[in-house]
């Protein structure tokens, strides 16, 4: 299931339940650029353009709500997926959009990249960075320095998802029903030079632990394809161990602790269950799969977002359905509840920042 039908669905079921919040967003402060912040990145509604970017600051806990907007004049665009820090800019991918924001480090608009449906970018250099695409079987290629894209790697799978950088090849996931393979790209002539099969079908995140070892989510519950954990050797490119998740189970959004022994997900229950709906988490030296949330979600509640901060604390993101304002819930390392607040449609990841 594309992520853009992901949505649609949920705003149906949720629409039934829940009433939409229209409250005035906050100005943003004249300066935010100073002390430890945390990027929201909220999606917005599908084809409705109201993605948009928030700021937190935990040490005095203020919130400012939409800055880009405060700060520029107008809409970020439509399905804000995700942000990258190279040098001192910012790159945020506007995935139905078509285009990459740059933005300056006060937050000030310096340029807009067009690249087909942006996903994830990964920057290698000042002068070169890779970009994700739904819907294409490319990798696209660009510039940071003059803004410009400079060509593309074609894959035979579409979807381009996650991506991994580790002695100079890039790792590639498709998310694409038909393949279960991940693809490996050199950085150095930008040339597809190998692929490897994992265990099942849809590859979308990879990571890499303190091992050195590769750690690929597999899987599109909504088309009929389970979901899977693969541990690969990058070296070998042999399988390790496979992970197989039980029929009805939806992880999303993985990422490893900061001593990298220690995986955390999110499970998603379409139908707003309890059952396999929270965040998980797991070691990478254990023989199976959690069976009971770490953070259990609530019946009729579902997480999207989810990250660690520096010093632990674990952000998550409920995001309502996609039809009103989103949650924030902060939680300390044991999962107890320390903080919770409003943010905007569609809270979909975390970014830190001193």
């Amino acid at each position: 299931m594309d992520r853009a039908y992901y949505q649609a669905l949920m705003i149906v079921v949720f629409a039934v339940a829940f009433a939409s919040c229209n409250k005035d967003d906050k100005q943003a402060a004249p300066v935010i650029t100073e002390g430890k912040k945390t990027f929201i990145v909220c999606e917005g509604s599908y084809g409705n353009g109201n993605g948009r970017l928030d700021v937190y600051f935990s040490e005095t806990d203020s919130l400012y709500e939409n800055v880009y907007k405060n700060i520029n004049g107008k809409n970020l665009g439509d399905v804000f997926q995700s942000m990258t820090w190279i040098g001192d800019k910012l790159y945020l991918a506007i995935n139905n959009s078509d285009k990459i924001v740059v933005l300056n480090k006060d937050l000030t608009l310096s340029t807009q990249i067009a690249v087909a449906k942006p996903r994830y970018i990964l920057p290698i250099n000042e002068h070169k960075a890779y970009v994700s695409s739904m819907y294409t079987n490319k990798v696209f290629v660009f510039d940071p320095a003059s803004s410009t894209v400079t060509g593309s790697v074609e894959l035979s799978a579409i979807n381009t998802e996650g991506m991994l950088l580790h002695n100079q090849k890039l790792y590639v996931c498709p998310w694409d029903t038909a393949s279960g393979k991940v693809y490996v790209i050199n950085t150095m002539n930008d040339e597809l030079e190998d692929s490897f099969e994992v265990a099942g079908r849809a590859p979308s995140e990879v990571l890499i632990d303190k091992e050195q070892k590769l750690w690929i989510l597999s899987g599109n519950v909504a088309k009929g394809k389970p979901a899977f954990w693969t541990r690969v050797d990058p070296n070998t490119k042999h399988i390790l161990r496979t992970y197989s998740f039980p029929a009805n189970a939806d992880p999303v959004k993985p990422l490893l602790n900061s001593a990298k022994d220690s995986i955390y997900f999110i499970e998603v229950n379409n139908f707003l269950g309890a059952e396999h709906n929270g965040i998980y988490r797991m070691s990478i030296h254990d023989n199976s799969l959690p069976s009971i949330p770490f953070i259990p979600a609530h019946a009729g509640q579902y997480f999207w977002a989810l990250a660690i901060h520096p010093n632990g604390d674990i952000y998550v993101g409920d995001p309502k359905g996609f039809t009103q304002k989103s949650s924030v819930m902060i939680y300390d390392t044991k999962g107890n509840l320390k903080k919770q607040f409003n943010t905007g449609v569609g809270v979909g990841h975390f970014y830190f920042s001193d």
